[in-house]
């Protein structure tokens, strides 16, 4: 395959787009009609398989390259997800999951093993608009995730909220008016914040009793002092 073209490149009967760069190859098989995850050599870095008719995610269904930095599962409308079959994907950097079908409690241990994970976009998910099970681990162990987009969240019944230890930097001042009205403690410790307008929202927050916003690398002018209950 010559480096910076992109070309037709075939998965057993699967015809997708590829091109190949210095550290691997991007594949591009997305609006194929694929209603299950293909099965792909190990050089594939970059991986689109949104826009297809995949329904459900098994465990070991994802029979790609342990060298994967990214994979798009978007729009695909599955509803299921048995097991945890990202587990091998120790490298995986950007996962896109948005405008499925799955509930807040397919994600209980979904994203366990990502630990090089870095933006997760769950936007447009919650099968059952009624469901407010949301796992209070879900994105523990993502150390190094710096932008996670997702909503409906304001709907479910949300009593703890921990993202500490990550490397977040500003939050928009539309994310805490939007967070469930039944949060108590909520955790940013150990990030990167800096000031912003979302500190005058907090007050939206009304039965909020813990804060903790302590050991700040660069810790914002007017904030809460470290914990506050």
């Amino acid at each position: 395959m010559v480096v910076g073209k992109t070309v037709s490149c075939r998965f057993s009967s699967l015809e997708c787009d590829c091109f190949s760069y210095e550290n691997g190859i991007r594949v591009d098989c997305s609006q194929r009609n694929l209603t299950a995850i293909p099965v792909m050599n190990d050089s594939i870095t970059w991986l689109d398989l949104s826009k297809n008719k995949i329904r459900t995610i098994e465990s070991k269904s994802i029979k790609t390259s342990e060298k994967i930095i990214s994979l798009d599962l978007s729009d695909n409308n599955f509803t299921t997800v048995d097991g945890n079959p990202f587990e091998h994907l120790a490298i995986l950097r950007f996962l896109n999951l948005e405008g499925n079908q799955l509930k807040y409690s397919n994600f209980d241990k979904l994203f366990k093993g990502l630990s090089a994970l870095e933006v997760l976009n769950i936007k447009g998910n919650n099968g059952n608009p009624y469901n407010k099970d949301f796992p209070g681990d879900v994105f523990a162990n993502l150390c190094f995730l710096s932008m996670i987009k997702m909503n409906g969240i304001a709907r479910t019944n949300l009593t703890e909220l921990y993202a500490a230890s990550n490397r977040l930097e500003i939050i928009e001042p539309g994310v805490l008016p939007n967070l469930p009205k039944t949060l108590e403690i909520f955790s940013l410790a150990e990030n990167k914040l800096t000031s912003g307008l979302y500190i005058l929202y907090f007050d939206s927050l009304e039965n909020l009793r813990v804060y903790n916003s302590s050991f700040q690398k660069h810790p914002p002018r007017a904030s809460f002092d470290g914990i506050v209950e």
